[in-house]
C-alpha cells in the first residue's frame, strides 16, 4: 500500500525517522500566533507572507481559527475535531485582526465551538468546529488510496504560484494551469517546506492549498475565491503517525463549473494508505486581471 503511493525509496527514506525536537519556531506556527487580548477574545496579525493575490489564502485563515478556537477552549486529549467549517464573508488585510471565540455547547461527548474573525470592526471570515469523543460504533470503509508513485509527481516551481504557496513543497501528479487534461484531478504530493508536526489545523490549511480543479479542465487563468469551506478529519491515528518529513497525498475534483461557481471536493491521504481528511468548498472562479 505504502509503496503504490510513495514509491519504496521514499518509504525507507521516512519510515522509523527519529525527527529531532525542533528549537526554533516554524513559519506556519509563526503564522497561528494570538495574544489573549479578553475572555475568549484574542489579537493577531494576518502575515502578508500567507497571500494569495487579493488577500490571505483561505486554508491558512481555516487554520488560525480552528487554532484559536481549540486554544480558548482548553485542553481535552479525548475530544478531537471532527468538522470544521468556515465561511468568508470579505476579504481580509494582512494586518491586525480580531478573533473571538466562544464555547456554543459542550456535552458528555461533544463540543460545539465557534471563532469570528474582524478587522477594523467588520466581520470577514467565521467558523464551527466540532469536537467529539471516538464512538464505539459502525465501522466500514470502500475507500482505496489511488494507484500513484511519488517517482511520477512533478514539483512545481515557486515562482510560478501565488505568494502563500512557497511554504509548501508541491510535486504534481495531475494537471496543472498551464497543462490541463490530464483527467479529472488536480493535485499530488504536499508538505510544508518548513516541516513541523501534522495536526487537525495544518491539514485544514493544506485542504485550501493547491490551485483551483478547474485548471483540470480549462486553462483560463482564474482565481478560486471560497465562499465556504468544510474539512472533515476522519482519522487520527493515521495523522498522529505521520513524521514532519513526510509529504501528504492531496487530490482534489471538480464536477461542474457553471454561473461562475465551481465545487471542489479533496482528500488528504497520509503515506500508509490511510484517509486523514476529506473537505468541500464552493469557490466563485473569478478570472485574473492581464
Amino acid at each position: 500500500m505504502v509503496a503504490g503511493i510513495y514509491g519504496i525509496g521514499q518509504e525507507a527514506d521516512t519510515r522509523g525517522v527519529q525527527v529531532p525536537a525542533r528549537t526554533t519556531q516554524s513559519a506556519f506556527d509563526k503564522a497561528l500566533e494570538v495574544t489573549q487580548a479578553g475572555s475568549g477574545v484574542y489579537a493577531a496579525d494576518i502575515d502578508e507572507a500567507w497571500n494569495v493575490f487579493r488577500g490571505p489564502n483561505g486554508g491558512y485563515l481555516a487554520a488560525l481559527l480552528m487554532k484559536t478556537a481549540m486554544a480558548s477552549a482548553g485542553g481535552d486529549p479525548d475530544r478531537r475535531p471532527r468538522v470544521l467549517t468556515v465561511h468568508y464573508i470579505a476579504v481580509a488585510k494582512p494586518g491586525p485582526v480580531e478573533i473571538r471565540t466562544r464555547l456554543l455547547r459542550r456535552g458528555s461527548s461533544l463540543s460545539w465551538l465557534s471563532a469570528d474573525l474582524f478587522q477594523r470592526g467588520q466581520l470577514c471570515v467565521t467558523a464551527k468546529l466540532a469536537m467529539s469523543t471516538d464512538w464505539p460504533s459502525v465501522e466500514f470503509s470502500n475507500l482505496t488510496p489511488p494507484d500513484v508513485s511519488f517517482d511520477d509527481a512533478t514539483v512545481l516551481p515557486p515562482e510560478v504560484m501565488p505568494p502563500f504557496s512557497r511554504h509548501y513543497e508541491y510535486r504534481s501528479l495531475y494537471a496543472t494551469p498551464f497543462d490541463p487534461g490530464h483527467g479529472d484531478a488536480i493535485g499530488g504530493y504536499l508538505r510544508l517546506c518548513d516541516p513541523r508536526p501534522y495536526d487537525p489545523a495544518l491539514l485544514a490549511a493544506m485542504s485550501d492549498a493547491w490551485f483551483p480543479s478547474t485548471f483540470a479542465f480549462d486553462s483560463t487563468m482564474v482565481m478560486g475565491v471560497t465562499l465556504d469551506l468544510t474539512v472533515h478529519f476522519r482519522n487520527h491515528a493515521a495523522l498522529e503517525r505521520l513524521s514532519p518529513e513526510h509529504s501528504v497525498l492531496s487530490i482534489f475534483r471538480s464536477r461542474r463549473a457553471t454561473e461562475g461557481f465551481f465545487e471542489e471536493d479533496g482528500e488528504l491521504w497520509s503515506p500508509d494508505g490511510q484517509l486523514i481528511a476529506q473537505s468541500r468548498q464552493l469557490a466563485l472562479a473569478a478570472p485574473m486581471a492581464g
